[in-house]
């Protein structure tokens, strides 16, 4: 993580948090500070939709072989085409100067993440990209014959919260796993969610260490591979997660 620039350098690692890209040591760092800072769970609980399309990606399809052909085809001229542009092309102009351009800034997670900037190519090579691009459009919604939908399973969550309305299950798509809750009973200061996974004849594994909206939902993401058997839990643990549970678990899944 960046040396402290004010709040700055918790709002450039929350996109990386929501999608679990920062370290183990930055996780548990930014988790610490989620729990004290409504700014960032705001922002975080806005970010939650998008971050739960990711996984939900649509299996891929074959495209009909004659498109294939077509965008090899465009491919292999692309090279040939940029040769015969550069021939006819005077050589630019070229200006000595003792100044050099100085170094692009930072770009922030929030900045990269809001679009991609494609570089000019030369007309063989651009109509190679937009076939491809249609190539992976068509995979990716499924034409011709039809695309199948990743394979999604839900799993109930019980509630051991006393008193508490808790809605909640665990979900499995594409082979990710993730932990929808909501009305989670509000946290004492300094505290924080931790999930963990049990296995049979295993101990306990720590996963994601968490909190959640005002509200008291979110969507938490579980990196372990899950198979038959398996449980998930969810405990309260101090600020900064437990390496063993310290709590009695309040919701438990049993895959």
């Amino acid at each position: 993580m960046k040396p402290a620039d004010g709040h700055s350098r918790w709002e450039e690692d929350l996109a990386a948090y929501a999608i679990g890209a920062l370290d183990p040591r930055d996780t548990v760092a930014f988790a610490a500070h989620l729990a004290e800072c409504d700014r960032c769970r705001g922002e975080l609980h806005r970010l939650a939709p998008a971050v739960e399309l990711l996984p939900a990606s649509v299996e891929q399809v074959d495209p009909p072989p004659a498109l294939r052909g077509r965008i090899m085809a465009a491919i292999a001229a692309e090279p040939h085409a940029a040769r015969s542009v550069d021939a006819a092309s005077p050589p630019p102009h070229r200006r000595r100067t003792d100044r050099q351009p100085p170094p692009p800034p930072r770009r922030s997670w929030r900045e990269r993440i809001r679009g991609w900037h494609v570089p000019a190519l030369p007309a063989a090579a651009t109509a190679a990209a937009l076939a491809a691009a249609f190539a992976i459009g068509f995979a990716v919604r499924g034409g011709g014959d039809g695309g199948s939908q990743p394979q999604r399973t839900t799993v109930p969550v019980a509630s051991l919260a006393p008193g508490a309305d808790v809605r909640a299950q665990l979900v499995s798509s594409g082979g990710s796993w993730q932990l929808d809750v909501g009305r989670m009973p509000a946290l004492p200061p300094g505290r924080v969610y931790q999930a963990w996974v049990m296995r049979r004849g295993r101990d306990v594994e720590p996963s994601t260490v968490f909190v959640l909206a005002r509200n008291g939902s979110g969507t938490v993401a579980i990196p372990q591979s899950l198979g038959a058997g398996d449980q998930v839990l969810v405990t309260r643990e101090p600020r900064g997660g437990s390496d063993r549970p310290t709590s009695a678990p309040l919701l438990q899944a049993s895959v």
